[in-house]
């Protein structure tokens, strides 16, 4: 699944950190699935399994409605557009894993830069973040393009990385922190390693590449704020 050539090992100290949203600071399957099943019911689209539904979080929306949905080509940008009318009004309700939001204001205080990297776009995220009280702590937040067909999660990585150094930011041992194989290999394709928390949608599998993995906000915390 994934397509680094080795896995990357963490630095000694990070500089910087990429967190991912749907799955690594948001509980937001429950609230992305209904919506996607409200979305397809009322345009008449087949509705997602019970096996897909954790494969629907994740993943750039584009690319979750044709591989893992079925839906056809030319139907999925009014699919897109629908599904974010019907989101709107709750993502300012999305809940957060317990512990991340201490966790994200303690690595603020700390000193590192933060950015967010998700493939949601830009302007589902900034709500989500708003409502945990998290906009200071994050000195980039960036998504995937409007159409949310075309972006992929490198470009995402990238564009956060682009926008830490633009701020004079020191990006040359930042980490990235996911739950899906997408965050690991978006990561790697910049020469990124990244922590894999098992709490959100990602499966074992998935984090073959990871430079480690953790099963709790605690053990991220230890990671992240540890002195070499």
């Amino acid at each position: 699944m994934s397509t680094a050539p080795a896995r990357l090992v963490l630095p000694a100290r990070c500089s910087a950190i990429l967190f991912d949203l749907d799955g690594t600071i948001s509980e937001s399957g429950a609230i992305i699935v209904a919506t996607l099943r409200a979305t397809l019911a009322e345009m008449g689209l087949p509705g997602i399994g019970p096996d897909a539904a954790r494969r629907v979080v994740g993943p750039p929306l584009g690319l979750t409605l044709a591989e893992v949905v079925g839906v056809p080509t030319d139907r999925i940008p009014a699919v897109i557009r629908r599904y974010r009318e019907l989101l709107r009004p709750a993502l300012a309700d999305t809940p957060a894993y317990p512990g991340m939001i201490a966790l994200v204001r303690d690595l603020h205080a700390a000193g590192l830069p933060l950015a967010v990297a998700t493939s949601k776009v830009t302007t589902a995220a900034v709500p989500v973040i708003e409502a945990h009280g998290l906009s200071a702590c994050f000195a980039a937040v960036c998504g995937s393009p409007p159409d949310e067909v075309t972006g992929t999660k490198a470009a995402v990585v990238g564009a956060a990385l682009a926008r830490l150094g633009e701020l004079g930011y020191d990006v040359s041992r930042a980490v990235m922190v996911g739950d899906r194989h997408h965050d690991i290999e978006g990561a790697a394709a910049h020469g990124i390693p990244t922590i894999a928390v098992t709490w959100g949608y990602g499966e074992p599998a998935e984090w073959a590449e990871a430079a480690s993995t953790v099963a709790t906000p605690a053990e991220l915390r230890a990671l992240l704020l540890s002195t070499p």
